[in-house]
């Protein structure tokens, strides 16, 4: 079999191998699942998450998915938009060191992914109300809360 023959989840998790056999003490993902479907997606979460269990590894993971986010973190932090600036840490305490066969309908992952969504609706709400802020002009504040 050739690389080209392989499936995008044997790619990834392919890609995955190849990252750790250098034994790094940190190991950055951007968006390694993103074109993934989704059952595939969940396989290598899991994937992921017994690896990180077995070797205890530092791992960046930038998702767009809060929910993949909540599942593989211990702590999210949440950017704005260009430049990417902190705007939030939130700190995720679900036994992930436990079994996973259950973590993606355990209680508490979702109702931290509810938490998370909430706060970053938050901050979201107070960066488009200071992005319109800077575009107007003071006579036309009353626009700026018509919008919001």
């Amino acid at each position: 079999m050739y690389p080209s023959e392989l499936s995008g989840g044997m790619q990834q998790r392919v890609a995955i191998a190849k990252a750790f056999i250098l034994d790094p003490e940190i190991l950055l993902l951007d968006e390694p699942f993103v074109a993934l479907d989704s059952i595939t997606r969940e396989r290598l979460n899991l994937l992921l998450l017994e690896i990180w269990k077995k070797t205890k590894k530092t791992i960046i993971f930038v998702t767009h998915s809060i929910s993949e986010a909540v599942l593989l973190s211990s702590r999210i932090i949440v950017l704005s938009k260009s430049p990417g600036t902190i705007q939030d840490i939130v700190e995720v305490n679900a036994d992930k060191k436990g079994g996973f066969k259950n973590i993606f309908s355990s209680e508490y992952i979702l109702r931290t992914v509810v938490e998370v969504k909430r706060r970053i609706k938050s901050l979201w709400s107070k960066e488009i109300s200071r992005d319109l802020s800077d575009v107007l002009i003071p006579g036309e504040k009353r626009v700026l809360k018509a919008i919001c």
